[in-house]
């Protein structure tokens, strides 16, 4: 399980390295990925790495889902909003993936959501944790970059995220992509 960490973070790395030197290229490219299973694997892993907590991560998805995208940036956004949602839930965490089509492109874009347990992001918090090196909670480990860089991507790809109150009693992040 440590060593899984350790690769994932090292392909992070390794991928933000890529990206800066690839300055001014696109992100959010061409490629067409398999939604449903890629948030599986993240779910999967992210259990063993949370093991201790004993969460329950339900994932609501049409099988199979898919969206014209970089599967490295995929991974940022649903690695990280999945990550955060292990640290801060106390029991369940729920996931729901859609497409969303649009009739006058004949297109689905897709919609992330995500709700947890955990103590939720108060709606003064909610704008400043999207910023680079801002944290609602300094108690637990991180770095202050993970949502940001999610901020960054959906925006590159012409997306929105918001932040909310979820009925669990945490936090609710969605994400909408737009059609490709």
């Amino acid at each position: 399980t440590v060593q899984e960490q350790v690769d994932r973070m090292n392909d992070i790395v390794g991928y933000q390295l890529q990206r800066a030197a690839a300055s001014g290229s696109t992100t959010l490219g061409q490629q067409r990925i398999e939604i449903t299973g890629l948030v599986k694997s993240l779910i999967d892993s992210l259990q063993k790495v949370y093991a201790d907590k004993q969460l329950v991560c339900a994932l609501q998805s049409p099988q199979p889902l898919y969206y014209r995208a970089e599967k490295g940036d995929l991974m940022e956004i649903f690695g990280n909003l999945l990550d955060n949602a292990f640290k801060w839930s106390r029991h369940r965490i729920e996931v729901v993936l859609e497409a969303n089509y649009s009739p006058a492109l004949k297109k689905s874009g897709l919609r992330f959501i995500i709700d947890d347990d955990g103590h939720g992001i108060s709606a003064d918090d909610a704008q400043r944790v999207m910023q680079r090196g801002q944290r609602a909670d300094e108690k637990i480990v991180g770095h202050g970059i993970g949502l940001s860089v999610v901020c960054e991507l959906v925006e590159l790809a012409q997306g929105t995220i918001s932040i909310g109150s979820s009925e669990l009693g945490g936090a609710k992040i969605s994400i909408e992509l737009p059609p490709r």
